[in-house]
């Protein structure tokens, strides 16, 4: 799992998705001194005593460095920062039956503003799980040097390394059926190469006959049909696609797609920074 880096000049607002999550009875915060020992549980039974012990720094620090989601007052979600390194993310997790919420999202925000307070103007994603839930949530890309692996990817202390130079991301060859599916109401998708230099290029099949949630992102997107007639959603416009249909979309721009056929409409879509 590769590091990742992310801007914290112009970070997407938190409010409104700590607004909705109250309203589904979800809050977030950070956790007090006495709630050392129920984070650690949770930490420990979902995830690992790894990840506890990453965690237990964040204690060290006044203001804790470090957030929980409770649903009511049992936890649910966590995130911590300036734990792993200074001016690091992670580690992070939410329990299984609460994912999909936006708690995640809400969390790694909450760190990320964190971290902003401090002076920071970027911050690393240590050892990045999900690459995709990153870059669309914070526009964050992979660090392209040592295979993006950062400290979790050493032997030796990085004052002591026996070689002198990085060694730049090497070319590589994968196919998309050696990638995790990303399951969404209207579609699935498999980002295929993820964030580097800010770019990354992915293919997503559009299973429904009406539109989803359009989606909006902070970089622009190129996308071409490889199979499937549908219709794209662009904006306000409604353009019909078929097999060689390319369609660019500016930052910013909503956009989503609907089958018109009986067949889903097979996408290969491309990012890359403005």
């Amino acid at each position: 799992m590769p590091d990742m880096l992310v801007s914290l000049v112009h970070l997407p607002p938190i409010a409104p998705l700590l607004e909705k999550l109250r309203g589904e009875g979800v809050t977030v915060r950070r956790p007090n001194p006495w709630e050392q020992a129920a984070l650690r549980e949770f930490i420990e039974t979902h995830f690992s005593k790894g990840w506890v012990d990453e965690t237990s720094v964040a204690f060290s620090r006044q203001p804790v460095t470090c957030f929980v989601a409770l649903h009511g007052e049992k936890i649910v979600g966590f995130a911590a920062y300036e734990c792993t390194r200074r001016g690091y993310f992670g580690p992070t997790g939410v329990a299984e039956d609460y994912r999909g919420r936006g708690i995640g999202k809400a969390l790694l925000l909450a760190c990320l503003y964190g971290l902003q307070d401090l002076g920071y103007t970027y911050a690393v994603i240590g050892g990045a799980g999900p690459v995709g839930f990153y870059r669309k949530a914070v526009g964050a890309i992979v660090i392209p040097i040592d295979e993006g692996q950062g400290i979790y990817g050493l032997d030796e202390d990085p004052k002591f390394l026996s070689t002198s130079l990085p060694k730049v991301l090497a070319p590589f060859v994968l196919h998309e059926d050696e990638v995790p599916m990303d399951k969404y109401p209207d579609r699935w998708s498999k980002e295929l190469i993820a964030g580097l230099w800010g770019f990354s290029v992915g293919v997503a099949v559009y299973t429904e006959a009406e539109f989803g949630e359009p989606q909006v992102h902070e970089d622009q997107e190129a996308l071409y049909v490889a199979s499937g007639v549908g219709e794209l959603l662009l904006g306000e416009e409604v353009h019909q696609v078929r097999p060689g249909t390319a369609a660019y979309i500016p930052p910013g721009t909503g956009h989503s797609i609907r089958r018109t056929g009986p067949d889903p409409v097979r996408v290969v879509y491309a990012h890359g920074t403005p």
